[in-house]
Parts: structure tokens; sequence; C-alpha cells
């Protein structure tokens, strides 16, 4: 399965920002001037910041896959990926183009 990698840069940016804040690394103190206040904004960026480390891995994981990893080769121009029931667990790359080398990927 595939992310698109804007979503992903969007959500890890997303996730840095909420890292920096609940560490103390970008500072709140001229943004919220109630103490209170600030200290709910940390524990929630805290609380998200975990709770998205661990979607971020997910994502990761999933984009991991032999499919993506298909994906990705059969989006280069002038490559054809066949996959038969003879390479169940390799993937036989063809180029069309004669430069190319014929690839053969394995797990």
């Amino acid at each position: 399965m595939n992310i698109n990698p804007w979503i992903r840069l969007v959500y890890k940016l997303n996730l840095t920002l909420f890292i920096g804040i609940s560490v103390g690394t970008v500072s709140l103190t001229n943004i919220i001037d109630d103490p209170w206040l600030a200290k709910h904004v940390l524990a929630w960026c805290g609380l998200l910041a975990f709770i998205m480390s661990a979607g971020s891995n997910i994502f990761d994981a999933m984009s991991a896959t032999m499919a993506s990893q298909v994906s990705r080769v059969d989006g280069i121009p002038g490559v054809k990926v066949t996959v038969g029931p003879a390479a169940q667990d390799s993937v036989k790359a063809v180029a069309a183009d004669p430069l190319l080398p014929n690839i053969t990927l394995k797990p």
C-alpha cells in the first residue's frame, strides 16, 4: 500500500512540531500567556506526538511491503513488471529499454 508522499510529509512535519513543543524546544512563552493553558498544550502535544509516532511507524511498515517495492519499480518509464506462478517469492522486472539491464528483485 502506498501512501501519498505529500500526506506523509505533512503528517511527519506535524509530528516534528508536536515533539518540539512537548520537549520544550519550541517555546510557547510569547504565544500562550496563561501558564495553566500552556501546561495543557504541552501535555496534549506530548500525547499526540506519542500516538503519531506509532502511526508513522505503521505508515513506514506499510510502504515497505513487496507490493510497494514493485509499484516503485513499475513506475519507472520503460520498465514492465511481470509476476508469474513460478516467481512467487521474487519479482522479475524486464526493461523495455535496451540500455537498462534486466532487473530481478528478491525479498
